[in-house]
């Protein structure tokens, strides 16, 4: 586990710009230096990081919410990975390929995908859960503590795959992380974002109106949305990242791809019937760890526990419903 010398908390004025190619400008982190990482909240533990805006808790619990949608998204794709993943990280005689996985989280994608190339280098990176989560990774994985929001450390054209999944709640401004991404991929390197809607929908084949029909879980994730806006200057829908990626000439014409999640039990499919089951358990696992956050905004306690109760009942009872993950692929012009 390794942090940049200039993101690290008592390294901060050192200097040093931390754009080399190597990753002798990272420095190791020792397990006597993980409380200075966190702070504990309303007995929830979140990041530390001065600056960054990421709401969620980087607790267990968050950890495994995390996890099951992972799972869940793997499922429903049938792999870790849309695009031309296998094209871009192909075994090359001349060179290593490199993998950023921006806000990694605990890590579970790049385990995977380095066992699966293993040929390939990968790097996670994330301001919260690295150092609760693997310390002792692959020799083809490198975990580092840094923001996402500021310049990385490496050279320009370094990578052949950026993943970055569920990173909005972290990233008030999506199109610096875009070009950021846009400076560190080669040309024809592939960018590759996976984010959740900012609202339920209708599975496939229901007629549902989400705000008739399913109110609380509307009012929710308004609710939810609104105060991300206003608390922290998140508001960009992740429909719209291919409307960015697209708007940008350094990279060629978006691929987009939209999975819809079942939130609850109620598919005929047994399958799916279970991933409903565990991704409804999730999404009330989320609705706890925004709790502080919309306390935080100024609601009354009594006004947040009745919209999350409300939130958690809905979702037990109406069928139907749906959180969608749009997938957007790029290749680097």
């Amino acid at each position: 586990m390794s942090t940049p010398e200039n993101n690290h908390p008592d390294d901060l004025e050192n200097g040093q710009n931390g754009l080399s190619e190597s990753s002798d400008d990272v420095e190791e982190i020792h397990d006597d230096d993980f409380p200075g990482y966190f702070d504990e909240r309303n007995g929830r533990l979140y990041h530390s990081h001065p600056t960054s805006p990421y709401p969620l808790p980087v607790d267990t619990p968050e950890q495994e919410r995390l996890i099951v949608n992972h799972v869940v998204l793997k499922h429903l794709i049938g792999a870790n990975h849309c695009g031309p993943v296998d094209t871009v990280l192909a075994l090359n005689p001349d060179r290593q390929p490199n993998v950023l996985d921006l806000c990694t989280g605990k890590g579970k994608w790049v385990l995977e995908m380095a066992d699966q190339f293993p040929h390939a280098r990968f790097f996670g990176i994330d301001i919260g859960m690295l150092p609760i989560a693997t310390r002792s990774p692959p020799d083809n994985v490198q975990f580092e503590l840094c923001d996402v929001n500021s310049r990385l450390r490496w050279d320009d054209s370094h990578f052949d795959l950026i993943h970055a999944r569920d990173v909005l709640l972290g990233v008030p401004d999506y199109g610096s992380l875009l070009d950021e991404a846009a400076r560190l991929l080669r040309p024809g390197g592939l960018f590759l974002s996976v984010e959740w809607a900012k609202q339920l929908s209708p599975y496939p084949g229901y007629d549902l109106d989400i705000e008739e029909d399913a109110p609380a879980a509307f009012n929710f994730f308004n609710t939810v949305n609104n105060t991300l806006a206003d608390m922290h200057g998140i508001s960009l829908d992740s429909a719209d990242i291919k409307f960015l990626v697209n708007g940008s000439a350094r990279f060629l014409t978006a691929n987009t791809e939209d999975i819809h999640v079942p939130v609850g039990a109620w598919h005929e499919s047994e399958a799916l019937s279970r991933i409903g089951s565990s991704f409804r358990a999730g999404q009330k696992k989320l609705a706890a760890s925004l709790k502080p956050m919309l306390l935080g905004s100024g609601m009354s306690a009594v006004d947040v526990d009745a919209l999350i109760n409300a939130f958690k009942q809905e979702i037990d009872t109406v069928d139907g419903l749906a959180m969608v993950a749009h997938i957007t692929h790029a290749e680097r012009a």
